[in-house]
């Protein structure tokens, strides 16, 4: 399955992006929230990246569209 990631830079970051899409998940080193990658999947994190920055609320995220590589 195809994945999309935000890596962040702290847990409540990762706490606060993950609680806004559906099926994410959160995983450890990197830190970051995975979503699948289906197109609803992406928009989601794109959108939900966006608002936090908007807000405030993400400082340090930043999208990775190829989660098989490394980081």
């Amino acid at each position: 399955m195809n994945q999309v990631a935000a890596v962040v830079g702290t847990r409540a970051e990762a706490e606060w992006l993950w609680s806004r899409i559906v099926g994410a998940r959160i995983e450890e080193e990197p830190l970051r929230v995975v979503a699948a990658g289906v197109p609803q999947g992406t928009a989601r994190l794109i959108e939900a990246v966006e608002l936090g920055r908007a807000l405030r609320v993400l400082q340090h995220a930043r999208l990775s569209l190829d989660t098989a590589a490394q980081f």
